[in-house]
């Protein structure tokens, strides 16, 4: 497996404790949590959990997939609903 997270500049969208680095050559997804500092009242730089996913594995199980699909598209229109 190669090490696409040092091969490829990802996309990356950081907003508050959450940081999002799409990989399109490798196809694969990074989500990042950062700790919050309530003093501070950001984001601190100590990861509190971080999740990769690969399209090529999330297709393995294609109900893992289509539940992720759904159950984004909800989070999605109830965020729109609140605006």
């Amino acid at each position: 497996m190669s090490k696409y997270w040092k091969e490829e500049k990802p996309l990356t969208i950081k907003e508050g404790t959450l940081e999002l680095k799409f990989y399109d050559k490798a196809d694969a997804l990074s989500l990042k949590m950062f700790y919050y500092d309530s003093e501070e009242k950001q984001a601190t730089d100590s990861l509190r959990k971080n999740i990769s996913l690969r399209k090529k594995y999330l297709q393995q199980s294609p109900e893992i997939l289509l539940t992720l699909k759904e159950l984004f598209a909800e989070w999605y229109d109830d965020l729109e609903a609140q605006n």
